[in-house]
């Protein structure tokens, strides 16, 4: 698992510190979130429930949408082939 070249184990271990980093900055971004959730209560008549489902709508939405379309397409073809069995 760890490189016997000296280099590759530093080209190694860089890679998993710039994730590190990543993974803090995903932290401090999720308490953000959080902050914006309470303040969302605290200033507007919204849980922090509902602001929440709010965001995840928001950010969801395109590939919500995209399913919809590949259910509704599922279900025509559905239906025509129910009409093609009568």
């Amino acid at each position: 698992m760890i490189p016997q070249e000296q280099t590759q184990r530093a080209k190694l271990l860089t890679l998993v510190n710039e994730c590190v980093s990543f993974l803090k900055e995903i932290d401090t971004l999720k308490e953000d979130i959080k902050n914006c959730a309470e303040i969302a209560a605290e200033e507007h008549p919204v849980s922090k429930k509902d602001f929440n489902a709010l965001v995840k709508a928001a950010y969801d939405k395109a590939k919500v949408e995209e399913q919809i379309e590949d259910l509704q397409t599922t279900i025509s073809n559905l239906e025509i082939l129910q009409g093609n069995n009568v």
